[in-house]
């Protein structure tokens, strides 16, 4: 398993670091979503303008988030359109009208004698990703930390944070997926609120107003003094 710790807190300059370091894999993650995209797809597409559609969406939710993503693809030497659609992977396969979804597994155990909590997260997916993914260790100004589960070139997924709170992640499917214009990236959500939330209502706060296009389950657990 691929661990890794980035340097910087300055978004950009963590992507440029992250991109450098992990750039071949990064590339490899890109041909492998295209060569999905092409297969699943049940209408055709263009996928360097859906990426820079993500990237809209990113700048006005999460600007950090997207000065990280255009460093990550100046560090891997690729466009930021295909990064930003590799992060838009489950909004495009949506759009796409996808039939072929994979899902993940999530779960949660609350123990009923100290309130403490198990969770479980399991990356179910297409079996050619089986050795894209790594856990980052992502240091932030003030001291706060994130840690997530995702796929190389993809700001997050899965993870904790060290204010407690702990993010799993499962996509859903409904008939309404895909139709009208891409919401902000589900991933992109998910390591947000890593980055930001310091409990469970601030995370709330985080997703709730959030235009999505693409059901997803985010599962949060919350942990203050053991206890959860």
């Amino acid at each position: 398993m691929t661990s890794f710790r980035s340097s910087s807190t300055d978004p950009a300059t963590r992507g440029l670091e992250f991109g450098a370091t992990f750039a071949r894999q990064i590339r490899d993650n890109i041909t492998l979503y295209r060569a999905l995209f092409q297969r699943v797809a049940t209408r055709p597409f263009d996928l360097e303008s859906l990426g820079a559609k993500a990237l809209e969406k990113v700048a006005r939710f999460a600007p950090p988030l997207h000065d990280e993503m255009r460093g990550i693809a100046q560090g891997a030497g690729v466009e930021p359109e295909l990064v930003g659609a590799i992060n838009a992977r489950t909004e495009i396969l949506a759009a796409l009208y996808a039939r072929e979804r994979g899902e993940c597994s999530a779960v949660v155990r609350i123990d009923p004698f100290s309130s403490r909590a198990l969770a479980l997260q399991t990356w179910d997916w297409y079996s050619e990703f089986a050795d894209q993914w790594l856990v980052w260790e992502i240091p932030h100004a003030g001291g706060r930390l994130t840690r997530t589960v995702t796929e190389f070139g993809i700001v997050g997924k899965a993870g904790v944070n060290n204010r407690g709170l702990g993010v799993l992640f499962n996509i859903l499917h409904h008939e309404r997926d895909g139709l009208g214009e891409m919401g902000v990236p589900v991933h992109v959500v998910a390591r947000w609120v890593l980055d930001r939330a310091t409990d469970l209502a601030h995370a709330l706060q985080l997703i709730n107003p959030t235009p999505v296009s693409a059901s997803s389950a985010l599962t949060l657990v919350a942990a203050v003094d053991g206890t959860s």
